[in-house]
């Protein structure tokens, strides 16, 4: 099999990885840990009432407006349970990983960007776009950690793994700030606060597509068995 040659430590190479945390940390500070529950929740209540039935589930009981977005968000966090283990024995061997970071991304990214057309009672729609975000999310960090041991060496993972935690902390912060300074503010320019909502879930999903370009840019793909980097 032929030998792919490639450097560990490679400056671009590590900037283009850090620049992933910096892209997705923005989706999920600003609308899973924000702004989504809450404006799914508004909607729910206001079509249905407060403690109103929005799902009837037979015997297991019933998904009411105050707890759809917990439900919503617990079905993702159940279905990763399953499916992260394996995306992460398929990373340690896989030669597309690149790819299939890159498809659980913008996958993503299209879940995420379709929950600023949610409105009025259009809410189960985004019961349905957040889960497949947040699973992708999840799903393409599997894949974005896995390059570290390519980029790296031993020596150097551990304070390439804390740029990237602190790429991601002031990227979500950043446009986190943006997006409530818009909410906050935003009346004085003729937005209101649900629009203003729905844009900030939708610039998050920009941020988050747009700057994942750079890591797929600079990253080089994942290496097959019986390739190798330098520096190993």
């Amino acid at each position: 099999m032929n030998q792919i040659t490639l450097e560990k430590n490679d400056r671009r190479e590590i900037f283009g990885w850090l620049t992933y945390d910096w892209a997705n940390s923005a989706f999920f500070t600003t609308v899973v840990t924000v702004l989504a529950g809450p404006y799914i929740t508004s909607l729910a209540q206001n079509d249905v009432g407060t403690s109103g039935v929005v799902l009837r589930l037979g015997p297991i009981g019933s998904i009411t407006a105050d707890n759809l977005f917990t439900s919503t968000l617990g079905v993702s966090i159940f279905l990763q349970i399953f499916l992260l283990p394996l995306l992460g024995s398929i990373a340690d061997f896989t030669p597309l990983k690149k790819k299939m970071m890159a498809a659980f991304c913008y996958v993503g990214v299209l879940s995420s960007a379709r929950l600023f057309f949610i409105n009025g009672d259009s809410y189960l729609w985004g019961c349905l776009f957040l889960p497949i975000a947040n699973i992708c999310f999840a799903a393409s960090n599997v894949f974005y950690n896995s390059f570290l041991v390519d980029i790296t060496t031993e020596d150097r993972r551990d304070s390439t793994s804390s740029y990237g935690y602190a790429a991601g902390y002031l990227g979500g912060l950043i446009m986190l700030v943006l997006n409530l300074a818009l909410i906050n503010f935003g009346s004085s320019y003729g937005i209101d606060q649900g629009l203003a909502v729905r844009i900030s879930m939708l610039a998050a999903s920009l941020w988050w597509g747009l700057f994942a370009a750079v890591t797929f840019y600079l990253v080089a793909p994942g290496h097959p068995s019986g390739s190798k980097r330098v520096n190993d």
